[in-house]
């Protein structure tokens, strides 16, 4: 029988590690109640498929949702514990209905290098793909010098006292909209249909 000599041969060994590129966990109501806001900018039918997602960026001790129809943006922060850092992007429908799916608690929700988001929470677990955090366009730079800074009963109250002098039809888009005039200390809401005009101001406090 031939004899062998091992330093002829070599053995390959490969090892595939599995790298979780994304993983947070934070409060379940907190998280259903960010969803849902960030929702009412996506739309069913976009024409870029990942616009019918929801962003999320974790950092520092904060997750940022955003939703973006290109007409209309919503961002917004909620606190959260941050494993490891970084982005994605969820299909909305499919990800606040395995959110809501969860008991009350903790959910976490962590990505692979695979591209599969992996969210649980209790006994529950479920996986969904993700998609590309690059391919998600950018909202407009909303950054100015004076903003202003008021408490949502008043915000309602300020459209809910104008709003019915607002145009139904599109003929003259700008009337479909309120015009909101920040000056120091002030803030007015007008609202004009062409027949109908409605102002009404509020002292307020600019930051």
């Amino acid at each position: 029988m031939p004899g062998y000599n091992a330093s002829q041969f070599s053995v390959s060994l490969v090892i595939i590690y599995e790298v979780t590129t994304l993983k947070f966990e934070c409060d379940k109501s907190l998280l259903s109640a960010a969803i849902d806001g960030v929702s009412r900018a996506i739309t069913n039918r976009a024409a870029i498929p990942v616009l019918e997602g929801i962003y999320l960026k974790a950092e520092g001790f904060q997750l940022t949702l955003t939703g973006y129809d290109m007409e209309m943006g919503i961002t917004t922060n909620i606190e959260c514990n941050v494993q490891v850092p970084g982005e994605t992007v969820l299909e909305a429908k499919l990800f606040g209905s395995m959110v809501s799916r969860m008991p009350s608690g903790t959910v976490s929700v962590e990505l692979n290098n695979e591209g599969m988001a992996i969210i649980s929470g209790g006994v529950a677990e479920f996986e969904i793909p993700a998609m590309n955090a690059s391919d998600y366009p950018s909202l407009p730079n909303t950054a100015a010098e004076n903003t202003m800074t008021i408490p949502t009963s008043m915000m309602r109250e300020l459209i809910e006292k104008t709003i019915y002098a607002v145009a139904v039809e599109d003929k003259k888009p700008a009337h479909t909209g309120e015009l909101f005039v920040i000056e120091p200390g002030r803030l007015t809401v007008v609202a004009l249909d062409g027949y109908r005009l409605a102002i009404i101001k509020r002292d307020v406090e600019c930051t």
